[in-house]
């Protein structure tokens, strides 16, 4: 019998072995699988992210004067429920004075007689219908003086506040990362 038994432990051993061994290879795959998860918050990360913006219902008229050559200041604004119904009334030193839409004002070009119109406008209640965020509040240097600010927020900043519609928008949450979160294609130095 002992001839048997090293006969079949001789042919076990001379079965040939495998050099490589797969348990070990997906031991390893699920091993990194987790450790992965666990160093990178364990859950999936949203492509997007939520975001109120609070936007205005209505339009509004605003007076701008010209001071000085170029420097305008706004001398009052007024809430008018229609969006459509935006005016912007400029005064100008020679005694002129323009009409312009809320569209004519955006596209208004930075030179000539209106060239520092567009950031006085930027600056005060017309500002938000221009694309400024409602949680950033008006400059009081664009107004005539402290009396014409204090006047128009609380009787038209009022309107516009209370008016307003709050909404949920989902953005791309790779536009919510900071500065050089993005691949560059310049380079520096020579």
């Amino acid at each position: 019998m002992s001839e048997e038994t090293n006969q079949s432990n001789q042919s076990y051993q001379e079965e040939p072995k495998s050099s490589f061994n797969w348990k070990w290879i997906l031991y390893g795959a699920v091993g990194v699988y987790f450790v992965s998860k666990m160093f990178s918050g364990g859950g999936e990360e949203k492509d997007y992210y939520e975001e109120k913006l609070t936007e205005m219902t209505g339009g509004l008229v605003t007076h701008v004067k010209e001071m000085s050559a170029e420097n305008f200041k706004i001398t009052d604004e007024e809430y008018v429920e229609a969006r459509e119904d935006s005016r912007i009334i400029a005064s100008f030193k020679d005694g002129a004075i323009d009409t312009f839409t809320l569209e004519e004002a955006t596209l208004t070009e930075t030179t000539g007689r209106t060239s520092g119109m567009r950031s006085v406008l930027y600056g005060g209640l017309m500002g938000y219908m221009m694309g400024k965020n409602m949680s950033r509040r008006p400059s009081s240097g664009v107004y005539a003086d402290k009396k014409t600010f204090d006047r128009v927020q609380s009787k038209t900043g009022t309107k516009v506040a209370n008016r307003a519609t709050t909404r949920t928008v989902k953005r791309p949450s790779s536009s919510k990362k900071g500065y050089g979160s993005g691949k560059s294609t310049r380079s520096y130095g020579g």
